[in-house]
């Protein structure tokens, strides 16, 4: 996606939206590969399209293996809600999600890790804030729904 394509949809879709919160859902095809400065570009065109009294709140869908102590800064500053893809306890989640070469990506996914991490007691953040686990419904062993940073 091009900056103009993409200044042109932020934009646009905010002017759309009559209510006071504006809502971005990034997800498919793991967003974060699109990287760092895409979502810093995204964020600023999202306050510089805003309209006055207007929230703008973004959701982030991944599976976590890119997220680093950049990602996690950005995600906290700028108020993101996070929601990682796991399928289930390790052997599941590695027969669903293979890396390029056919490898594992449990061990590798920043899924557990994260939730030690600043962005998980970040006081600017949702009164509840939480990492939501995506389980898939190839395993019925999982609770569906939020899950609590707490350590």
């Amino acid at each position: 996606m091009s900056d103009e394509v993409l200044e042109c949809h932020l934009r646009d879709y905010i002017a759309s939206v009559t209510a006071d919160e504006v809502v971005f859902t990034w997800q498919g095809g793991e967003p974060t590969l699109r990287g760092l400065g895409f979502f810093h570009k995204a964020v600023a065109l999202q306050r510089k399209y805003a309209k006055p009294g207007q929230r703008i709140d973004n959701d982030l869908q991944t599976n976590g293996v890119l997220l680093d102590d950049a990602w996690v800064a950005f995600l906290k500053a700028h108020r993101f809600l996070v929601g990682l893809s796991i399928d289930g306890p390790q052997d599941v989640h590695d027969a669903m999600r293979l890396a390029k070469g056919g490898t594992p990506t449990f061990d590798t996914t920043t899924a557990i890790e994260l939730p030690r991490t600043p962005i998980a007691n970040a006081e600017s953040m949702q009164a509840s804030p939480r990492i939501d686990a995506a389980a898939s419904s190839t395993d019925l062993r999982l609770p569906t729904g939020p899950v609590p940073l707490e350590d």
